[in-house]
């Protein structure tokens, strides 16, 4: 009887221990839907584009990042793209068997082609929260300072500025996921005069792989 009766507790236990945290071993791809880059005084411009991401654990609370992206800015000569590489730290919140919270921070070293042409050092804060073991809600918020702009001629430009977004994670197979996100990127260009250069409501879609 002694037997059968932790049989059966190990069976109803065995469900609630499954639900694992959040990986931090992943290939991401985005497609850059749409996104709007709002200069100040002058017109609008729509972008879209695309994104790659690899991120790997180093260990169970430390992770290391690498992204590229490009977006493809209407009217504008040349593509806009940004590589990073980042070095991040990571704890669990709340891990009850059920739900899983996790709290991360990570500082990138940046750099901007083309379109602007900077490098500089950002850091970036978020939550990873998984109510169930399919779906992930990742509110971020990261600040970015790009220094001198190498473009801008004989006028001296400094830019940075904050980002943020909401992303939601869908798993669909096995270690495969959908991805959908929000995001907004407000700087500001300080040098003769100051300015504003918004990147806003961008909309991605994309592909996620643990690994």
């Amino acid at each position: 009887m002694n037997k059968m009766l932790l049989t059966l507790g190990a069976g109803m236990l065995l469900p609630m221990a499954a639900v694992a945290g959040p990986s931090y071993n992943y290939i991401q791809a985005d497609y850059v839907a749409d996104g709007s880059i709002e200069p100040e005084g002058d017109q609008n411009s729509d972008y879209n584009g695309y994104a790659v991401k690899f991120s790997g654990a180093l260990t169970p609370n430390v992770f290391l990042q690498g992204s590229h992206e490009a977006l493809d800015i209407d009217g504008a000569e040349a593509d806009l793209d940004i590589n990073a590489i980042r070095l991040g730290g990571n704890g669990s919140i709340i891990d009850n068997g059920r739900s899983s919270l996790d709290i991360y921070g990570a500082v990138s070293y940046e750099l901007l082609n083309d379109a602007l042409d900077a490098n500089g050092f950002g850091v970036d804060v978020g939550l990873r929260y998984l109510p169930i073991e399919q779906i992930e809600i990742r509110p971020f918020v990261g600040y970015v300072d790009y220094g001198e702009l190498d473009n801008t001629g004989s006028v001296d430009v400094d830019m940075d500025g904050l980002r943020y977004g909401l992303e939601l994670v869908g798993q669909v197979y096995r270690n495969v996921s959908v991805t959908a996100s929000y995001r907004q990127r407000n700087f500001e260009l300080t040098g003769d005069g100051n300015a504003d250069l918004d990147f806003s409501d961008e909309i991605r879609v994309g592909l996620r792989v643990d690994l």
